[in-house]
């Protein structure tokens, strides 16, 4: 499983659900799945709270929302006319974690950046302990739900 299998899968989704949403929809997409995904590892960064040393992740749980970041990448890069080529996953530096988030917040804003996403999301999970493998085995589940749900409504 490659990042161009993942973005090859998804445009074959979006093909047989056929809804195309605007490029605002899924900006909004997008930051709605970030913002679950950062609730769900609020002990990182919520330097307001104190977790104590009760905090962790559940790893299959951030790899599923990571997919599902993933998911809205993905229409992005393919509204913004990126191909799977583009999509490169060392091409983006980071100083920290925040900056992840930072740039994210960015990017999806940026027809011209967005494909940068996806290594983004990468490395958010990597940040955690949760590897690319993880990440794209949760969006190819996530993927046939998906397919499941469109086929069935």
């Amino acid at each position: 499983m490659t990042i161009a299998d993942a973005y090859a899968r998804q445009r074959e989704l979006q093909e047989k659900v056929g809804y195309h949403p605007n490029r605002g929809e899924i900006v909004v997409a997008f930051i709605a799945e970030l913002g679950e995904t950062l609730n769900l590892v609020k002990g990182e960064w919520a330097w307001w709270k104190r977790y104590g040393d009760e905090f962790s992740i559940d790893s299959d749980h951030l790899a599923e929302e990571l997919a599902d970041m993933l998911h809205f990448a993905f229409i992005l890069a393919m509204k913004d006319s990126h191909d799977a080529n583009a999509l490169v996953l060392d091409d983006v530096e980071v100083k920290d974690f925040p900056d992840i988030v930072r740039q994210m917040l960015t990017n999806a804003n940026s027809r011209r950046y967005s494909r940068r996403l996806i290594p983004l999301i990468i490395k958010f999970g990597r940040h955690f302990g949760v590897g690319k493998d993880d990440v794209l085995a949760a969006y190819f589940a996530k993927a046939e739900e998906n397919e499941r749900r469109w086929s069935e409504a």
